[in-house]
C-alpha cells in the first residue's frame, strides 16, 4: 500500500512534466533518469536535493511539502533508499 504522500508525488511528476524534461536529456520514457548505472543520486538526501534543483532551475515553484512528496515517490517507485 502507498502513503497519500506517494500518490501526490506521484500527480506533482506528471503536473510538473519532469519525465518529459527527462526524456529530452536521455530518451526513453523519461524514467531511465532514474535507473540509470550512472546516476547521480546515491541517498535518500540526494535524492531530495536533486528534486529541489530540478524544481529551482526549470523555476517550477513548488514548495518544500510538494518536492518531498515528489522524493518520497520516486524513491518508493524506483530508488528503494532506507535512509
Amino acid at each position: 500500500a502507498t502513503s497519500p504522500r506517494v500518490a501526490e508525488g506521484k500527480k506533482l511528476v506528471a503536473s510538473a512534466a519532469c519525465e518529459t524534461c527527462h526524456a529530452a536529456k536521455v530518451g526513453g520514457d523519461g524514467t531511465v533518469m532514474y535507473t540509470r548505472k550512472d546516476r547521480k543520486v546515491s541517498t535518500k538526501a540526494k535524492l531530495v536535493a536533486q528534486v529541489a534543483r530540478c524544481s529551482n532551475e526549470l523555476n517550477l515553484g513548488l514548495f518544500p511539502d510538494d518536492e518531498a512528496a515528489i522524493a518520497e515517490y520516486l524513491n518508493f517507485s524506483y530508488y528503494k533508499f532506507k535512509d
